[in-house]
């Protein structure tokens, strides 16, 4: 008897326990942003409890990392985790920690002399002859013209500074970070000797040290996040009317590098979009002239 009721037991549980709403369980996950005032490890961990509700289990960290970039708060962050190749979980929420680091002490500078310091091989030296009134000359080092030169020169640089933790560097701009000012100092002075080894020269005139707040790639990093340099801003608000498609594609251009910052600017800037189309007579109506007026 005891036996028959045990076995009565289980049926029951295998036909009235509660059901998995699945559909339900990706909603909460594909909505999940952060809150403000929480930490990306508390975000990550939410995510990873939300992840582990439905079936995905080969494509767990993938869904969290692409649901880091859609939820963090910070849209700077989000741009810089949007260049990188390849990114894997564990380093997207290495750069993110690495760029919450720079707000507390953070220093800057940029590269004297920039590309020249990629030497080139033969080869690529001989594509770079060019003729003068004297002769033909070839770049021994890489030059600025070359098309494919920033790729290069960024790759180089990721590959000679990216080993070191607490430091980032894009294109000309290196930025070292630490929690404190004697990690920032270790720090600093790991990215001088990397630069000393190699022969890399950086410009005194750029350099910002052990500031809490500290301009880089054009935005304001400090202990309340990214935000734009008010540099670009002024300039913004400074240009007059635009009379031309030259001058309209240069406010866009400027506009564009802050575009992050500005709520629905696609939808903002799509009047001033339209007039500087190859087939479309440039003509300054209202539209235009009140989409200027938002953007500022």
């Amino acid at each position: 008897m005891q036996c028959e009721l045990f076995r009565s037991s289980l049926k029951f549980e295998d036909y009235y326990s509660p059901r998995q709403n699945v559909v339900h369980e990706r909603y909460n996950f594909f909505s999940c942003v952060q809150l403000e005032g929480q930490t990306i490890e508390s975000y990550v961990t939410h995510l990873k409890t939300l992840a582990t509700t439905f079936e995905f289990p080969e494509q767990e960290n993938g869904l969290i990392r692409d649901r880091i970039y859609l939820g963090i708060k910070d849209s700077g962050l989000q741009e810089r985790l949007l260049r990188e190749n390849n990114l894997g979980l564990e380093k997207a929420i290495e750069i993110i920690r690495q760029l919450k680091r720079a707000r507390n002490k953070s220093a800057t500078s940029n590269l004297k002399d920039g590309f020249w310091h990629v030497p080139l091989d033969e080869v690529s030296s001989e594509s770079c002859t060019f003729n003068t009134l004297f002769g033909r000359y070839k770049f021994n080092k890489l030059p600025f013209e070359i098309v494919s030169a920033p790729e290069v020169f960024q790759k180089k640089n990721q590959k000679l500074f990216g080993g070191i933790e607490g430091v980032e560097i894009y294109f000309y701009d290196i930025i070292v970070a630490g929690y404190n000012e004697d990690l920032h100092d270790a720090i600093m002075s790991k990215a001088l000797e990397r630069a000393r080894s190699i022969n890399i020269k950086f410009n005194p005139d750029k350099l910002q040290y052990r500031v809490s707040e500290v301009k880089y790639v054009g935005q304001i990093i400090s202990k309340s996040g990214i935000n734009p340099d008010l540099d670009h801003i002024k300039a913004v608000d400074a240009m007059p009317t635009p009379k031309s498609k030259t001058e309209v594609r240069r406010l866009l251009g400027m506009v564009n590098f802050l575009s992050k910052f500005i709520p629905n600017v696609s939808k903002v800037t799509a009047p001033l979009r339209e007039i500087i189309l190859e087939n479309v007579e440039f003509n300054w109506g209202k539209e235009q002239e009140l989409s200027f007026v938002n953007i500022k």
